[in-house]
């Protein structure tokens, strides 16, 4: 082995190290006060509230239920085409204003569909 796969090698291992380091130290713990994990799956959202009375009463049933500890999105955010570039409002009018923190007091772990990978991507 030379000196530079060497040190290409050691640097890998320290930027793995300090990569679970950092998902370790944020990673959320959930206290549990029952025997059960309550999930929120909800997905292709897709409009905002003001654009769909079903998912304003979805929202509104699912708020008066009984209280999340994590919420799953499988995605489908923006409809038709997903989210142009840089277009944050779109994405708080379809997500944010829908399920704000101050109600759904629990993290939301999201992935892309279909439609999302339509658009840009990063936003």
């Amino acid at each position: 082995m030379t000196v530079s796969n060497i040190r290409l090698v050691k640097s890998g291992v320290a930027c793995f190290f300090q990569l679970l380091v950092l998902i370790v130290h944020t990673e959320r713990k959930i206290k549990l006060n029952e025997d059960r994990l309550n999930v929120l799956m909800i997905g292709n959202i897709g409009l905002s509230e003001s654009e769909s009375y079903i998912k304003k009463g979805l929202v509104d049933t699912e708020r008066a239920s009984q209280p999340f500890h994590l919420g799953v999105n499988p995605g489908n955010n923006v409809y038709p085409h997903g989210s142009t570039a840089k277009d944050f409002q779109k994405m708080w009018e379809v997500f944010g204003m829908s399920f704000p923190t101050n109600l759904f007091n629990f993290d939301f772990l999201t992935v892309l569909g279909p439609r999302d990978y339509d658009g840009d991507m990063y936003t």
